[in-house]
């Protein structure tokens, strides 16, 4: 389905292109300023504009590394060298959000929502565009899902049973099996 999205604005032209482009910086900033704005809701450190900014960046710097202008036609380029740079850079932003005061360790959740809209924004940024709705959504499911799980399947004092497992089982099943129906 992206391939069929990047092919009909690929074929229209130099204005295709910039169209395309467009669309990819607006799909990260609104799927990353979804992810930034339930943070910011909920009162946590890194709010609407990081996640957004964090997004951007990223989906500007996979556009550039995949379509980057004046660049010979017969050299060779991978666009995974610049990705994977984005990747480490925004691990460094993340390790600056995290705080330890004691025994008590602030931030990892802060950190792991930047990464994850620096992702969203590689993937916007070379056109995947299903892969970055899917994470998008999977991110703002997490509280209902990880409030399911803990209280339905875990034990007092966190014993981790046979019944546990089975039930753990028996959810994934039923989550990969709409998956898989849905495709």
């Amino acid at each position: 389905m992206d391939e069929i999205i990047i092919n009909f604005f690929q074929n229209l032209g130099w204005w295709g292109e910039f169209a395309l482009m467009t669309i990819e910086l607006i799909c990260a900033t609104l799927l990353s300023g979804l992810i930034g704005y339930e943070r910011e809701v909920n009162g946590h450190h890194a709010g609407l504009r990081t996640h957004i900014l964090v997004s951007i960046g990223a989906c500007l710097i996979m556009i550039l590394s995949i379509s980057a202008p004046g660049l010979n036609v017969e050299a060779t380029r991978d666009p995974a060298r610049l990705a994977a740079q984005v990747v480490s850079g925004i691990g460094f932003l993340g390790a600056g959000t995290i705080i330890q005061n004691g025994t008590n360790i602030r931030g990892l959740t802060t950190a792991a929502t930047i990464w994850l809209c620096g992702g969203i924004g590689l993937a916007c940024g070379s056109g995947y565009f299903l892969g970055a709705l899917i994470a998008t959504i999977v991110n703002i499911n997490k509280k209902i899902n990880i409030t399911f799980i803990k209280t339905d399947f875990l034990l007092p004092n966190f014993i981790i049973s046979p019944i546990l497992i089975y039930h753990l089982y028996l959810y994934i099943f039923v989550v990969f099996k709409n998956h898989i129906m849905f495709y």
